[in-house]
């Protein structure tokens, strides 16, 4: 797992350094601050890393150089590799290459490269891991509608979105484990399919859930949260989660309803409680006041990541709890429009009883009767 991670001159950082809990990760800031370039960096890192505990190790770290290069263009899609190099003005010498250092529990992955760099990168330090699990990545739209079509479109023609996809739906490729093999994870299976109220099926390479009022529903048909808690299961169910591994989660409430994003927020609260390592990015306020209020009766470690832009570059701000973080853009608008949506509605309360007070009072029937 990812334990701490450390950026000079990396896409929008001028510099971080950022610690990883075991427990849930949340990255919250507005639009253009980094969120999904951090998140899409530190998946690359655990897939790269994940990959020297292989059989084909000695071959990868032998190319690793060129491997770390394939796999960030693929991801992040610039022109070559130097442009994601942060071109923020430094007058400080020898500081225009970008260095990347992260730390997986004592093993470490260290490279730079230049702004002119294209097919490699300079290998500073890398401690190979023989127990590093390949690490699960949920771009913000769901992917289990897309297979396996995209598979095969994105190995033969060039499409215009990052690897991400296609890597989640080769892992959709495998079927489901036996029982037997599930017995860690069974509680946390049974909760998600609670939410779809059925179960996750792979028929002739298209997922179906197996409703327990519906019968079987073509997996397009449920609505995309239900979709989104779908692949989530299916990748318990087949293995490529399960205790040790990493979930990285793109925006997991984007395009849901506020009683999906409930039902989110739960799959992710036991997701983490089940030993996988969970790291989100997201900005909203629903989300992560949900994922507070249930992780005050169920005590997960939770690290809040908050994201600032400034001139030199876009700033880092970690605390264990949301309020700990300074004003982040993103959630003061929020705040400031349920304080304004309350002021309005109690000023309106306090027109209409001002207005009933000066109303006449009604004559009562002894009053008016001779």
């Amino acid at each position: 797992m990812l334990t701490s991670l450390a950026l000079t001159r990396f896409s929008l950082f001028a510099e971080a350094k950022l610690d990883v809990t075991t427990g849930m990760n949340v990255i919250v800031g507005e639009n253009s601050t980094g969120k999904s370039h951090l998140l899409k960096l530190a998946y690359v890192l655990s897939a790269l890393q994940s990959e020297s505990s292989e059989e084909t190790a000695p071959e990868i770290h032998f190319h690793l150089d060129e491997r770390i290069a394939e796999k960030l263009v693929a991801v992040f899609r610039p022109d070559i590799l130097g442009g994601l190099v942060n071109r923020s003005p430094d007058r400080s010498p020898g500081r225009s290459r970008c260095v990347v250092h992260a730390d997986f529990q004592g093993h470490v992955l260290r490279f730079s490269f230049a702004p002119n760099s294209r097919k490699k990168v300079v290998i500073e330090a890398h401690t190979p891991s023989k127990t590093a699990k390949p690490p699960v990545m949920l771009p913000p739209k769901e992917a289990l509608s897309l297979f396996p079509s995209l598979v095969g479109s994105y190995e033969r023609r060039e499409l215009p979105m990052d690897e991400t996809y296609y890597d989640l739906c080769r892992k959709f490729q495998a079927g489901a484990l036996k029982l037997s093999q599930l017995d860690p994870i069974t509680s946390l299976i049974r909760e998600l399919e609670a939410i779809l109220r059925g179960k996750v099926l792979q028929e002739h390479g298209r997922f179906h859930v197996k409703t327990h009022d519906k019968g079987k529903l073509e997996i397009s048909l449920l609505a995309e949260g239900l979709r989104k808690i779908a692949q989530l299961a299916y990748l318990l169910l087949n293995g490529s989660l399960c205790r040790g591994c990493t979930l990285f989660w793109d925006e997991p409430d984007s395009n849901l309803n506020p009683r999906l994003i409930r039902k989110v927020a739960q799959a992710l609260l036991a997701t983490s409680q089940a030993g996988i390592q969970v790291v989100i990015a997201t900005h909203s306020l629903f989300l992560l006041r949900e994922l507070t209020l249930l992780n005050r009766s169920h005590a997960v470690p939770t690290l809040f990541t908050g994201l600032e832009y400034h001139n030199s570059g876009v700033v880092a701000h970690q605390d264990e709890t949301i309020e700990g973080l300074p004003n982040i853009a993103a959630l003061d608008e929020e705040l400031d429009q349920s304080d304004r949506y309350l002021e309005q509605h109690l000023e309106t309360d306090r027109t209409k009883d001002l207005e009933r007070d000066l109303e006449p009072a009604t004559a009562s029937p002894r009053e008016t009767n001779p």
